[in-house]
């Protein structure tokens, strides 16, 4: 599947729930080596952020075209 996204910057209100996401990837982050974080880390002065991205077109690949022959779906 190949999709054209934007991304836009979280907003202040959208942290908790950002944050409530990223966080419930893992039921037990830390046997994937991966650490939990909270609002602070991802608002300024911190170095990163959490962003959305929203879908505009979407296409898989024809398995009858060669070599590369994209069709559009609708998600």
């Amino acid at each position: 599947m190949y999709i054209s996204a934007v991304a836009e910057e979280l907003t202040v209100i959208e942290f908790e729930r950002g944050v409530e996401l990223y966080n419930g990837r893992f039921s037990n982050p830390a046997e994937h080596g991966v650490r939990t974080i909270e609002v602070e880390d991802v608002q300024a002065p911190a170095l990163y952020r959490l962003y959305r991205a929203t879908a505009q077109e979407s296409w898989v690949l024809d398995p009858a075209g060669r070599p590369d022959h994209r069709t559009p779906v609708n998600v």
